[in-house]
This record gives structure tokens, sequence and C-alpha cells, in this order.
């Protein structure tokens, strides 16, 4: 169901439908923070939902983990769901917009006492390199195709814990998800750094839909009218501009 604080937040901004609207229900990721929470939340959630709202569309979200969010869409069942990477090419036969949801970008992390450090990119074919995997997400290939031992995760935060323990050496995160995580669990600054020296992954988030489903092509081009529409009027800038500790 769609979160009561997403309709609070919906209703300040003036995005609130009336009885007519249609409803669809998509699937979202529960633990991605800030981006999708476990209560069907999150900024992602938030900004879907201020853009179908703009089209007089209604959403609601079924929460469910990440990659089995992929493969119910991957098995032909359901409309669509949040947070993939537009134009994921692991799931190249689903549809996606032309809009992303949000636009960020994947760097490395390290623990600053880790005895393996991440600083450049040759370092990630270190096999005595521990590199945390979240189950499911995309990794580029350079990561892919290193020689580093992949520790498998839940989650972002389930990597961060792992990093803290000393169990992974580094992990590809986006910023927000290690700023959102180390404000949470009380993390000091300049604990886990960043490999500045590494270049950036550029990374959209995305909906992606089911493509035997029969309206997935409308509503993937209602998605896109409608990123549009709250891009133009402010409303997608201030709800990214929203303090992260809220989710």
């Amino acid at each position: 169901m769609l979160n009561f604080k997403i309709i609070g937040f919906l209703i300040f901004w003036g995005l609130s439908s009336d009885v007519t609207a249609e409803q669809i229900t998509l699937y979202a990721e529960d633990n991605f923070y800030p981006f999708s929470t476990q209560t069907g939340d999150g900024l992602s959630n938030r900004l879907v939902a201020a853009a179908y709202q703009s089209m007089d569309i209604d959403v609601q979200y079924e929460v469910m983990p990440f990659a089995r969010l992929m493969r119910t869409l991957d098995q032909g069942k359901g409309l669509g769901g949040l947070n993939s990477k537009l134009n994921d090419e692991n799931y190249p036969h689903l549809l996606y917009g032309k809009q992303p949801i949000y636009v960020g970008a994947l760097q490395f992390y390290y623990h600053k006492d880790s005895p393996v450090s991440v600083t450049q990119i040759s370092d990630i074919n270190n096999p005595l390199l521990v590199l945390g995997q979240v189950n499911g997400y995309y990794y580029p290939p350079i990561m892919k195709e290193s020689n580093s031992h992949k520790q498998q995760v839940q989650s972002d935060q389930h990597l961060i814990r792992m990093m803290l323990l000393g169990r992974v050496n580094a992990g590809l995160m986006m910023e927000k998800v290690v700023e959102y995580h180390s404000s949470k669990l009380n993390i000091d600054q300049g604990l886990l750094i960043k490999a500045k020296d590494i270049k950036p992954y550029p990374i959209q988030n995305a909906v992606v839909f089911n493509p035997s489903h029969p309206k997935a092509k409308y509503y993937c081009e209602m998605l896109d009218l409608g990123l549009q529409k709250i891009k133009q009027s402010g409303v997608y800038q201030e709800i990214v501009n929203q303090p992260i500790s809220q989710y």
C-alpha cells in the first residue's frame, strides 16, 4: 500500500488526485535506503508517486526484496518495479522508459583500517581483496571481471556493517546511501573512505516494466511525462532536497 508519509507529502505539494484517478500497483524494493524502504516510503517512491499523481494516476507499492522483484517481473508477473538500473543489460527484454527516476554515481568505499584498501582501479584485481556485493544489484563489468573475492550481502546496510566488522574490505555504493547509513549507524566521519582516485560510475535508477502487461507501455510513457512535468514545476527538486534522515 502507498505509505501515509507519501500521501501527506503529495497533499502538501498539491498533487493528491480525486477519487476518479487511475490506480496502479508497482513493486518497490524493501531495503535500498534512502531510495526505497521496507515501509514503502523513500526518495524514489516519492518521486514516482509525484510523477504519476501529476498525470492523475495513484500508485500503491508492494514491497519486496530487490532480487525477488526483478525475478517476478522477469517471469512476466506484475506491472513494474523500482529501483532498477535504466536499461539494465541483465534484463534487456524488460521495458524501460526514457526518464530515470534519479541520476547518481557508484563509488568505491573502504574502511580506513582495512589491511587491503582500494585507492586506484588496479587495486580491485587483488585476490586478497574482499569486495561486498548486494544480491541482485547491478555492478560494472570491471568489478565483475576482477579476480578479487566477492562476498554476497543482503543490502547496503549489511555491506557497511560487514566493512565495520572487517569481514569485507570494500564496496561500491551510492554516496546518498553511505551518507544515510553513516548517520543512522552513528559512524564516525572518516571511517569509511571514498576512493577519490577511482572515477565514479554513473547510475540511473529507474522503474522497469513487464512488457507482457497489457498497459505497460502506456504507464511507462505516463511516468516519463510525469517526471518531466514535476521537474518543470520544481516539485522534483523539492523532493530531492528533503533531508534523507526522514526515510
